[in-house]
């Protein structure tokens, strides 16, 4: 699970581990040993998630030990969030990445999903880079409606966590 912000990903690390969810976290206020301590012990659970802001986890680490990832707390810049992407695609991947992108409709996120959009449209304006995006695009489109707030995110989370859950048995 990628997040923008330090408090989202301390907030929702503390709720996935009350659900009994083995959860792991990182985020800029741990140290650098805190932080590879608990990718590490994410990628040994192969059925815990790991919520981690993106200016920590976005760039230089290799998580293609999971096939899901899942956006709650956007990033205004699409380059961040497909860099975000990338972690998981890496090699020795060799299994479909699915990429979920959570915007609740009123809420800061649907604003920050609309911005994104607009970014991404006159970015393919000027230099033609549709493939890339497009499904990025494509995803923030989609606004949810639902509950907003903590429940909802944690919510959907169970959700595509059954999902994935079943598709691997």
């Amino acid at each position: 699970v990628f997040v923008h912000r330090r408090e989202t990903a301390k907030a929702l690390w503390a709720a996935l581990s009350k659900t009994g969810i083995p959860a792991y976290g990182v985020h800029g206020e741990m140290d650098a040993p805190s932080r590879e301590r608990e990718i590490g012990q994410f990628r040994q659970d192969l059925g815990g998630v790991l919520v981690a802001t993106m200016g920590v986890a976005g760039l230089g680490i290799d998580l293609s030990c999971a096939a899901t990832a899942v956006f709650v707390d956007l990033d205004p810049v699409p380059g961040n969030l497909l860099q975000c992407e990338d972690r998981l695609w890496r090699p020795p991947q060799n299994a479909a990445v699915t990429v979920y992108y959570l915007a609740l409709r009123g809420t800061v996120d649907e604003h920050v999903a609309r911005i994104v959009v607009d970014k991404l449209d006159q970015h393919q304006l000027v230099l033609g880079a549709e493939a890339q995006s497009e499904g990025l695009r494509g995803a923030l489109s989609a606004v949810s409606d639902g509950l907003a707030g903590e429940e909802a995110v944690i919510a959907a989370l169970a959700a595509l966590l059954d999902e994935r859950t079943r598709a691997m048995a």
